[in-house]
Order: C-alpha cells, then structure tokens, then sequence
C-alpha cells in the first residue's frame, strides 16, 4: 500500500509504463491487433484504452513484477516435488 500512495502523490501515469517496457508493449499491441479476438482490434480497445489512459486499479504498475512472478512459479511447478510441497504448505 505505501507504494500505491506513493505513486499516487507522484501523479500515475499508466502510458509511461507502456513506453519503459517493451514487452508490456507488445502485449498490449497483440491484444488491440485482434488475435484474441478473430482479427477483430476493436473488441479489446476499450480495455486497452482504459489501461493506458486510466488504469484506476495501477495493472501496468505491476505488470513487470506479476511477469517476474509467473516466471517463479513456472519453475516451481516444473519441480514436481517442490511444487507438490508448496501447494500442500
């Protein structure tokens, strides 16, 4: 929550984010070309606008944290028995 607050004082700007990360990017120009959506763009525009002219909820804040975070889990879930434990733990 501090960081939330603190990014909120700076004044959040989610297309800066888009501009610092290549991949986040990417992902957002795969989303607007229409490949999630039979080559339609204009399905997901609305989200992907919301996202980079709004964002209320700070998503492209943490994209770069959650896609580090997946890698992690990704390689746990590839130790059978460390993944095993954790889901158990």
């Amino acid at each position: 929550e501090p960081e939330v607050a603190d990014l909120q004082t700076r004044g959040y700007h989610p297309i800066d984010f888009v501009r610092a990360d290549e991949n986040l990017s990417r992902a957002l120009d795969l989303v607007s070309s229409g490949a999630f959506s039979g080559g339609d763009g204009s399905v997901f525009e609305p989200v992907v606008s919301n996202l980079i002219h709004h964002d209320p909820f700070m998503a492209l804040a943490d994209y770069t944290d959650y896609i580090a975070a997946q890698k992690r889990v990704d390689a746990l879930y590839a130790d059978q028995d460390a993944w095993t434990r954790a889901a158990i733990l």
